[in-house]
């Protein structure tokens, strides 16, 4: 899977001013809709009515906060986009493509069928298509192909041309995806909420298997959760929940627009890059040097997408080092050292003793 956390980083505060942003296309996909597709349901809250009206605030909102970016809705009411369930989640991308958008989000509240007291809090799903992923969708292809919202097991001929297309998007638009993802998780957890990480799918969506953007589903909060059910269906919860969504939405492209600014800048000075030299800013190519804040190391391997990485859940990245702890866990990459130490007083605030150091081809070689 493509590590995201090695674009330049997205909350970098060397970035320049950016006066003119380009026009930009969001399309919010309100999940379900319809008389046939109510979603989860809990004491007479349906979930299509409270991704509708969220997303009906994130449009409002966008439009008074940033006026070049162009939103469009899989759908403004209550309907659904097709009787057939599959059919419906199928033309929620294909609708996004046609609109040549350059972000797709997806909003749904979860729920589970047998609740405890950790079904609660914001997530934020992106598209994953390893082996794991995929066995696991394989497995349970005959209760997924009756449920609708994955993709069916005969679209994962690895020889099909969907299938390699849908590889080599993914290549590109997931670090993408998880960029948003954090950038949706940090305005969240500024309003007080709990945001449980950018979570690798466990089936493979049909809502993103298409999409030829960048593109995210966003689980708002547990409606089998009492608290998360009384935030949702209010109008603070509600409203909370837009500003959040609008303001990632905002800071998401002015971080697209600050990077690709870096890519046209050749003027060779140390804190910029031109289109040439723009994958040596991902630790993991074979000409890649510069620094990374190393959040923790350990003597074994660990799941990145486990507690122990709090904030960093999911985006924390492996890279080698030398020693008995060998495995560093590092999150971003930088160009100077000055660009990782003025994000380092952050990254203390959930590991005290991370510190910057710098990497080369994929391994780290020295702190600083």
């Amino acid at each position: 899977m493509l590590v995201v956390s090695l674009l330049w980083s997205a909350n970098a505060e060397a970035a320049t001013y950016i006066a003119s942003p380009k026009k930009r296309v969001v399309v919010l996909d309100p999940g379900h809709g319809g008389p046939h597709r109510v979603g989860a349901s809990r004491k007479g809250y349906y979930e299509k009515d409270i991704n509708l009206s969220v997303s009906l605030m994130v449009k409002k909102m966008l439009a008074e906060k940033a006026s070049h970016i162009t939103v469009y809705m899989t759908r403004s009411t209550d309907v659904e986009l097709a009787e057939d369930r599959n059919a419906d989640n199928r033309k929620r991308p294909k609708f996004a493509n046609d609109k040549k958008a350059d972000l797709f989000i997806s909003i749904h509240a979860n729920d589970v069928d047998t609740p405890t007291d950790a079904n609660k809090g914001f997530e934020a799903i992106v598209l994953n298509l390893d082996e794991k992923t995929q066995k696991h969708t394989k497995k349970m292809s005959p209760s997924l192909n009756a449920h609708k919202d994955y993709v069916l097991f005969e679209d994962f001929k690895k020889d099909a041309a969907q299938y390699l297309d849908a590889i080599s998007r993914l290549m590109s638009n997931d670090p993408m995806n998880r960029m948003f993802g954090k950038s949706v998780g940090e305005q969240i957890t500024k309003r007080g909420y709990r945001f449980n990480g950018v979570l690798d799918a466990t089936q493979v969506y049909t809502v993103l298997y298409p999409l030829e953007c960048p593109g995210i589903i966003l689980e708002m909060g547990y409606m089998c959760n009492a608290g998360d059910l009384a935030y949702l269906t209010s109008e603070k919860g509600q409203k909370d929940m837009a500003d959040a969504i609008s303001d990632a939405i905002v800071d998401y492209f002015e971080n697209i627009e600050r990077m690709e600014e870096y890519a046209q800048n050749d003027t060779g000075s140390e804190d910029s890059f031109s289109n040439d030299n723009y994958l040596k800013y991902y630790v993991y190519d074979s000409s890649g040097e510069g620094y990374t804040i190393q959040l923790m190391s350990s003597s074994t391997e660990l799941d990145i997408y486990s507690a122990s990485f709090k904030e960093f859940k999911g985006i924390a990245m492996l890279v080698m080092g030398t020693g008995t702890f060998k495995y560093k866990y590092c999150y971003g990459c930088y160009p100077t050292a000055a660009a990782a130490q003025s994000e380092l007083a952050w990254a203390r605030k959930s590991f005290k003793d991370a510190i910057v150091t710098r990497y080369k081809a994929g391994k780290i070689v020295s702190t600083k």
